[in-house]
């Protein structure tokens, strides 16, 4: 029958050697699934299952009630969702859960898990319930034939990475006359990418990620784990902070978790000098170095906000003086001078006993409806179409003239404005957010988690706890080899503010060697890839536990092979 006639294609498959692995980053707020073969882009895709607000359900009757996976990033307005996560304190509790964003991820990628093997990038000191369950989904529900579970700190050293220096690190960064450093929105200078060697198998990870921050000293490839440290910092407080300072000082944005972490990703820096940068905000705008304005996305033309000046700025193409072409018609302009009244003028009259007027006739006044005049119905449409009036309104008519020309001379200056503001009318029409202690304050958490009442060191003191805590003799090779990874670790002058506080913690004959990974965000995806890549041939019995492995060992034989002794 067609079972059986399955289960021989799996066991011939598997007999072959020719099993293609699937590799899956499952972090906590995207993951990366792919083939550890192909040389295309893994998908990436925001690891959580939304659900769409009644109001907007209803309105349309085809939007989806629910959302999974990468429908969620394809979705336009954001601020529609709720979210929910599989994953609590970085680990999945919710399988169910995991189990249904994968099973929507490999129908719409065309995998057969009955005929692959998995990669399964894995966070590090995860406890033994959860790898059950993990163990149980995998081979259980979807029937994968083998599995690789792999800790990310172990990995990260196969990626390509950055070495960080005190100068290099953020080479060409502005700074203000007294001295603060403030991010430029410029593509910063090219740095030379390289590979750890093969035999630099020891050496400190720090996962900033987005629960937590995890820091593991590697010895000979294999994480020690009794100097692994945790701090309670992550990607997801820092949004969660600045979702509170923002709602108690401009809206509520409490329910807006995906809007606030695309500004704390665009306008959010790393300050190095803390204390003289908080002075700074307290200058008025003019002479503050900090302050920046981010305009909303309104989804209707933006769907992403964006700081004014930077290059996803739509508006700073439009910003350039008008051409002559531009200014030859003036017929627009002037309408919307005078059906625009400026603030100093008189309102206009009732809607009763107004005309409409062409653009080269003045504007009526207050002043001199008040003076006697005869009724305009004595006159034909035909004379005053011309320009012409009576003798009676000819005085009027000089007033009025006189009264164009000072507004004319008023206005001449400000035609080029009102041209450009019309170029920037979504611009205007957008809300803007000002962004000032906030920019810094955000990510200084991760320096000093006591600001949000964390009672924990910060990220290069929580270094030196987990270096201290290994073995003495190991110690230099430590510190020689510090990488630093994960989403957080983008923030401007964050590799500069941790070389820094690292170097002035160790002592001076130990050198200090940091490197940050190329793309934090598929450093681990790209490190599983090149792992079976360097070590296919045998990985499928060195690195891996079959199928029937588990079938007849359960739980203990994925625990000898992959937990480190």
């Amino acid at each position: 029958d067609e079972m059986s006639a399955k289960s021989r294609m799996i066991h011939v498959v598997s007999m072959s050697g020719s099993l293609r692995f699937v590799v899956i980053d499952n972090g906590s707020y995207h993951c990366r699934i792919g083939f550890a073969d192909s040389d295309e882009p893994p998908l990436v895709f925001t690891n959580a299952v939304a659900k769409v607000k009644k109001s907007t359900a209803k309105k349309s009757s085809t939007v989806k009630s629910s959302l999974i996976g990468p429908e969620i990033d394809e979705y336009p307005i954001p601020s529609d969702l709720s979210l929910r996560s599989p994953f609590e304190k970085a680990f999945v509790v919710n399988w169910t859960l995991q189990r249904q964003i994968w099973d929507y991820v490999f129908n719409r990628l065309d995998i057969e898990p009955h005929t692959c093997g998995l990669i399964l990038v894995d966070p590090i000191l995860c406890p033994p319930p959860l790898h059950e369950l993990a163990e149980e989904t995998i081979f259980g529900d979807f029937g994968f034939q083998s599995l690789c579970r792999i800790p990310v700190s172990s990995i990260l050293r196969f990626a390509p990475c950055f070495r960080i220096t005190d100068q290099s690190a953020e080479e060409g960064a502005p700074t203000t006359q007294a001295g603060e450093s403030v991010p430029t929105f410029t593509l910063p200078p090219p740095r030379v990418s390289l590979k750890l060697a093969p035999s630099q198998s020891t050496g400190v990870v720090v996962d900033v990620g987005h629960c937590g921050t995890f820091v593991t000293p590697i010895y000979e490839g294999r994480p020690i784990l009794s100097a692994v440290r945790r701090i309670e910092i992550g990607g997801r407080a820092l949004t969660n902070y600045l979702k509170e300072l923002i709602s108690y000082r401009f809206w509520d944005v409490r329910d807006e978790a995906i809007l606030v972490d695309q500004i704390k990703c665009d306008a959010c820096f790393v300050s190095l000098n803390f204390v003289r940068d908080m002075h700074a905000t307290r200058n008025p705008p003019s002479k503050n170095p900090i302050v920046c304005r981010y305009v909303m996305p309104n989804y209707h033309t933006t769907f992403r906000g964006y700081v004014e000046g930077s290059p996803a700025d739509p508006t700073a193409a439009s910003s350039s003086p008008p051409s002559e072409e531009e200014g030859e018609d003036d017929t627009e302009m002037d309408i919307v001078d005078l059906s625009t009244p400026s603030p100093p003028s008189p309102p206009p009259p009732p809607a009763a006993h107004t005309t409409t007027t062409s653009a080269d006739s003045p504007a009526p006044s207050s002043s001199s409806s008040s003076l006697p005049h005869p009724p305009t119905d004595t006159a034909t449409p035909g004379e005053y179409g011309r320009g012409e009036a009576t003798p009676q309104a000819q005085p009027q008519t000089q007033a009025q003239a006189q009264r164009q020309i000072q507004s004319e001379g008023k206005h001449s200056g400000e035609k080029q404005k009102e041209k450009a503001k019309r170029t920037k009318t979504v611009v205007s029409s957008d809300q803007v957010l000002l962004m000032n202690n906030e920019r810094v304050v955000i990510p200084e958490v991760l320096f000093h988690p006591s600001d949000i009442g964390q009672l924990q060191a910060g990220v290069a003191e929580t270094i030196v706890q987990a270096v201290e805590a290994a073995p003495a003799v190991i110690r230099p090779a430590l510190y020689g080899c510090v990488l630093l990874t994960g989403g957080s670790t983008l923030f401007h002058n964050f590799t500069t503010r941790i070389y820094r506080e690292l170097r002035s913690l160790v002592p001076d004959h130990i050198e200090v060697n940091m490197f940050h990974s190329e793309s934090p965000e598929l450093g681990a995806y790209r490190g599983a890839c090149h792992l079976y890549r360097t070590f296919a041939a045998q990985f499928g019995g060195q690195f891996t536990v079959t199928r029937s492995q588990y079938q007849s060992g359960g739980h203990n034989a994925c625990t000898q092979k992959f937990i480190p002794h």
